[in-house]
């Protein structure tokens, strides 16, 4: 209500729209194997900004990919038509590579056969497999009818790989 120097008053409403609350929702923290990438997730807003940038296919989307190659911790801030932000994060661990080792190169007779051998992982999966008697162990017989190349794909309990031939 307002009084002028008259003594009239008028009555006048006015309507404050609050704006509405953010909640911002990002992905889950993760592990990937060194060299990999993953996509990070934040919805909820308009417009987002992560931090830090360097390994990041593009700070200011909502889904951009990471790259990073040490432990690293990603903070998006997001924001909406309103301006009102809010801040959350996701971490992405590094688990590193296994060392592949494979036996010496061999030379052997036709008609022999021979015990390959690996290392430095869990699984193992051998190539080309049609002159091995398994290719999904380390230690595989090997009979090849001509000179061969073997190579094998050495994975830890994280799913991380390394190959290596003989």
């Amino acid at each position: 209500t307002t009084t002028d120097s008259t003594g009239c008053f008028a009555d006048t409403n006015a309507v404050i729209i609050e704006p509405s609350l953010i909640i911002i929702t990002v992905s889950n923290d993760t592990s990937i194997c060194l060299g990999d990438s993953v996509q990070l997730i934040a919805s909820g807003a308009t417009n987002y900004s992560w931090v830090p940038i360097s390994s990041l296919s593009n700070p200011n989307i909502s889904n951009p990919i990471a790259f990073p190659t040490i432990n690293t911790t990603y903070t998006v801030t997001g924001s909406n038509y309103n301006g009102c932000s809010k801040i959350d994060s996701v971490t992405v661990n590094i688990n590193s590579l296994p060392t592949a080792t494979v036996s010496n190169d061999t030379i052997i007779c036709i008609g022999d056969t021979i015990t390959l051998t690996a290392g430095g992982g869990n699984n193992y999966e051998w190539s080309p497999d049609s002159t091995l008697s398994d290719a999904f162990i380390a230690n595989p017989n090997a009979f090849p009818s001509v000179s061969a190349t073997y190579q094998v794909i050495v994975s830890d309990l994280n799913g991380c790989s390394d190959t290596i031939g003989v």
